[in-house]
C-alpha cells in the first residue's frame, strides 16, 4: 500500500471517530484548532496529517495516540 492508501486509511479512521463523538467536520476542526478544509483533506485522504494535526485531533476526541491508529498499521 503506497502513501495515498495510508492517508485514506487514516482518514477514514479519523472520520470514523468523529462520528462517533457525534461531530461534524467544523465541529472537530474548531475543537483542534486546524481548518476544516485541512480536516476535509484529511479525512478523504487527500493530504496526510501531521505529527501535529495527529496530536490535536486525538486530544480533541479524547485518546491516545495509539487508539488513533487502532487498525490503521
Amino acid at each position: 500500500m503506497g502513501k495515498q492508501g495510508d492517508s485514506q486509511t487514516i482518514g477514514n479512521r479519523i472520520k470514523e471517530l468523529r462520528k462517533e463523538k457525534g461531530m461534524s467536520q467544523m465541529e472537530l476542526a474548531e475543537s483542534s484548532k486546524l481548518d476544516v478544509l485541512t480536516v476535509i483533506e484529511l479525512e478523504s485522504g487527500k493530504s496526510e496529517p501531521t505529527v501535529g494535526e495527529l496530536i490535536a485531533i486525538a486530544k480533541t476526541l479524547d485518546m491516545a495516540m495509539p487508539e488513533l491508529f487502532r487498525g490503521v498499521v
